[in-house]
């Protein structure tokens, strides 16, 4: 019988004979069709049957690793907004080049620790060890990812982040430094010009801090940068206080309520030191908050940072950024 002329009732039924292994002659027989052309036709059949079950594949594994790629794009981009604003520690501050050089070394998307990937390797027989996983390539995944979140979103969200945020971060950062400079000179000063003789040397031996200075430094700096970052209108205030009988304690009172303490002082002259480190380094304070135009730029930027990251989080949140990738293509989007 001509293959033309076998109905789609005829080819279902040939298909469902073979499928039960009957053979080609008994299916001669129960369907009047010649083994030739039933087999050709159930042939056909498998085919055809084939192509539609590996585009099915092919589509289910396509749709799982758009997901997927979507999935990463927003932990990326979360990982990146929770991260733009100002630092609780001024001693965290990087300008945008550093900050991008440290946050391309975090696990950004939550897998196994970039670290443990160099030490993932296998020794050979002859000696040379086997690299199973490189560093070097999550990096560059985070990177072109990065690239492909930039690519789903609009200009205007990245002309905040490569103008507004990062002109805010680099003056920040520069303008950090001129503070502990000038903080450490008003301090270094302040111990070069108190009159006693061996001042310092008491300091250590009543604090045992070899660099009371740079202690002293952080603690102010640490407190300005409180006072901006929280926007307090008290100021930072050193404080003494008895610990015990013998012993004085140094704090440094935040307007919050909160203290932090710096030194404890013993020895007979403890209250005379106290009294003179705490006179003097609240001096400092109201130096530098009251008068040079540093921690008034440093305000400045620190509002410029906080409005730029603000809005990037706003613009990059999950609900809104997922379907602004479902509605746009990259490089990386598997369909």
């Amino acid at each position: 019988m001509p293959r033309s002329k076998v109905s789609d009732k005829q080819r279902d039924e040939i298909v469902s004979l073979r499928q039960k292994r009957t053979k080609w002659t008994e299916i001669h027989k129960i369907t009047g069709i010649d083994r030739r052309t039933a087999k050709n036709i159930y042939e056909k059949w498998e085919r055809n049957s084939s192509v539609e079950e590996l585009r099915k594949v092919r589509k289910e594994v396509a749709a799982d690793e758009f997901r997927t790629h979507m999935k990463s794009i927003v932990q990326l981009a979360v990982s990146l907004v929770s991260n733009l604003n100002v630092p609780r520690s001024i001693y965290d501050i990087k300008n945008s080049e550093e900050f991008f050089i440290w946050f391309w070394d975090q696990n950004i998307l939550q897998r196994d620790s970039p670290s443990n990937f160099q030490s993932d390797v296998d020794s050979s027989a002859f000696g040379q060890n086997f690299n199973i996983r490189d560093l070097r390539i999550y990096l560059d995944e985070k990177k072109l990812l990065y690239k492909s979140l930039r690519a789903h979103t609009g200009k205007d969200v990245w002309n905040i982040l490569d103008n507004d945020w990062k002109n805010a971060t680099d003056k920040c950062a520069e303008k950090v430094l001129q503070l502990q400079a000038e903080t450490g000179e008003l301090v270094d000063n302040y111990f070069k010009d108190a009159n006693a003789p061996g001042f310092l040397k008491k300091v250590k031996r009543a604090t045992k801090d070899n660099d009371p200075a740079k202690t002293i430094t952080r603690a102010i700096v640490n407190g300005i940068w409180r006072l901006i970052l929280q926007d307090m209108k008290k100021e930072p205030l050193f404080e003494t206080e008895p610990y015990s009988d013998t012993i004085l304690t140094i704090k440094l009172q935040f307007g919050d309520g909160t203290s932090e303490q710096l030194f404890t002082l013993d020895g007979t002259d403890r209250q005379y030191l106290a009294g003179k480190i705490t006179q003097q380094c609240n001096s400092a304070i109201r130096i530098l908050t009251l008068q040079p135009k540093t921690v008034q730029e440093l305000r400045v930027e620190v509002d410029n940072i906080k409005k730029a990251s603000d809005t990037l989080r706003e613009k990059l949140n999950p609900l809104k950024l997922s379907p602004m990738i479902l509605q746009t293509r990259c490089d990386l989007c598997p369909v």
